[in-house]
C-alpha cells in the first residue's frame, strides 16, 4: 500500500479567471515534481466563493483536450451540482465533495492535469478574490519509477 496526499491547487494562483457558462480553466498540480508516479485519485473536492454547477477534468497530460480523439488524454470527469454545494452553518465557502473513488492515474510529469468547467447555465465564475476556487485531489500512491 502507498502513501496517501492531498493536492490542493492555491486560490491565489489557480483556477483565477473568471469563467462563463460551459467555458474552462485549465491547471497542473504537482504530485511529486519530475517524477513519474502511479496511483489512484480515491477523492475529489472543491471549495468556492460561489455556488455553481461544477465538472472537474482530469487529464494525462498539459496537452489537455484534443480534437484527435487519438491523442486527447482524458482520464475521467466528476460533477456537481449547485444542490450539492453546501455552507456550513449556511454562510462563507461552498463545500462540494465526492469519495470512494477509483480512478487509475499515472502522472507521467509528475502532475495532475485538471480543468474546472462552470456548468452553470446562465451564471458566470467571478475572476479574482470574489471567485476563488480549490480543488483538492485524493491520491493514493501505489509506486513510482520509470
Amino acid at each position: 500500500m502507498g502513501s496517501h496526499l492531498i493536492i490542493s491547487s492555491d486560490k491565489d494562483t489557480h483556477f483565477t479567471g473568471e469563467l462563463v457558462t460551459n467555458a474552462r480553466e485549465n491547471e497542473s498540480l504537482v504530485i511529486r515534481a519530475g517524477e513519474v508516479v502511479r496511483g489512484q485519485i480515491e477523492s475529489l473536492s472543491i471549495i468556492a466563493d460561489q455556488n455553481l454547477a461544477w465538472d472537474v477534468f482530469v487529464f494525462e497530460t498539459d496537452n489537455f483536450s484534443n480534437a484527435d480523439m487519438d491523442v486527447d488524454s482524458f482520464v475521467d470527469f466528476e460533477s456537481f451540482t449547485v444542490a450539492s454545494g453546501v455552507q456550513i452553518a449556511g454562510a462563507g465557502s461552498f463545500y462540494y465533495g465526492t469519495s470512494a473513488l477509483d480512478i487509475p492515474y499515472t502522472a507521467g510529469d509528475g502532475k495532475i492535469h485538471l480543468s474546472l468547467v462552470n456548468r452553470s447555465a446562465g451564471l458566470t465564475k467571478t475572476a479574482g478574490a470574489a471567485g476563488e476556487v480549490v480543488v483538492k485531489i485524493g491520491y493514493r500512491i501505489d509506486g513510482q519509477g520509470g
